[in-house]
C-alpha cells in the first residue's frame, strides 16, 4: 500500500527547433494495492494486580509505505486509573515497519 506516485516529464533541449514556452506534463501511477489487514494480539492474557504487564501487538498482513494507525476502545470491569494504566490508547506502525505495541499495566488497588 502506498500513495499515487508521479512522473514530471519536461523538454531538457531541442535540437534543430525551438520550445514553445516551457513544456511539461505530469503523469499520475494510481495505487491499486489494498491496505493491509491488522491483528491484534496480546503476549499474557492474565497478569498480577502488583505491576503486571501484557504488551498488546498490532501486526500487518503486509508491510505499507504509509503509516498505519489503530485506534484502541477499553473496556470491561477494570477501571482505567484505579486498575489500570496504558502507555498509549493507539498503536502507530510506521512505514516500512510490520508492528506496534501498546503495553497494559496493573495497578495495585
Amino acid at each position: 500500500d502506498e500513495d499515487d506516485q508521479t512522473v514530471v516529464v519536461e523538454i531538457s533541449s531541442v535540437l534543430n527547433g525551438t520550445e514553445s514556452g516551457e513544456q511539461q506534463q505530469t503523469i499520475t501511477i494510481l495505487d491499486d494495492d489494498a491496505a493491509p489487514s491488522v491483528t491484534l494480539s496480546v503476549d499474557i492474557p492474565s497478569i498480577a494486580e502488583a505491576g503486571g504487564v501484557a504488551v498488546l501487538k498490532a501486526v500487518l498482513s503486509e508491510v505499507s509505505e504509509k503509516d498505519v494507525t489503530v485506534s484502541l476502545a477499553f473496556g470491561g470491569t477494570a477501571t482505567f486509573g484505579d486498575d489500570y494504566s496504558r502507555s498509549a490508547t493507539s498503536i502507530v506502525i510506521l512505514a516500512g515497519q510490520s508492528f506496534g505495541t501498546v503495553t497494559i499495566t496493573a495497578v495495585q488497588d
